[in-house]
């Protein structure tokens, strides 16, 4: 089942958000108490929500992502930040319903278009290949360097 997350739900979320960014190497510690007051807030006041997965009543997969107007054109668009699921749970339908499941509440909210992004830690061929298959262009890539070594 899919469904969206509440406030309330976050504290479940938590243990998959740390394998999220364990896994995808992300710099820094984990803080999961910070991380639920964000998205808490986010979810609140500035159009950000989290879908959830379950499976036999657990938590397997989530993605989170913001819907707001581009900077630029004012376009009313939709922007992935997370998207996990468990690896007991890659094989299968339960991502791309995860997937789907985003476009679809982009297109309900009148969403001109959509913005995902992937990690050079996580599987990039595999989600290139998919989002191609789903008709998304690849326009842009992100760099990063830590400042404080």
């Amino acid at each position: 089942m899919i469904r969206f997350a509440t406030a309330k739900d976050l504290d479940a979320v938590e243990p998959l958000g740390r394998k999220f960014f364990e896994e995808a190497k992300h710099p820094g510690t984990w803080n999961g108490e910070h991380w639920k007051q964000t998205w808490s807030r986010v979810m609140e006041l500035a159009g950000g929500f989290v879908l959830l997965w379950e499976e036999d009543g657990k938590l397997v997969g989530f993605l989170g992502g913001m819907l707001s107007q581009d900077p630029f054109s004012g376009e009313h668009v939709a922007s992935e930040n997370f998207w996990f699921v468990d690896p007991a749970h890659r094989k299968g339908l339960g991502a791309i319903r995860l997937l789907a499941a985003f476009e679809q509440h982009a297109k309900s909210a009148g969403c001109d278009r959509i913005y995902m992004v992937h990690l050079a830690s996580l599987t990039p061929g595999a989600l290139e290949r998919l989002y191609q298959r789903r008709g998304y262009e690849l326009v842009e890539q992100t760099f990063r360097k830590n400042l404080w070594q």
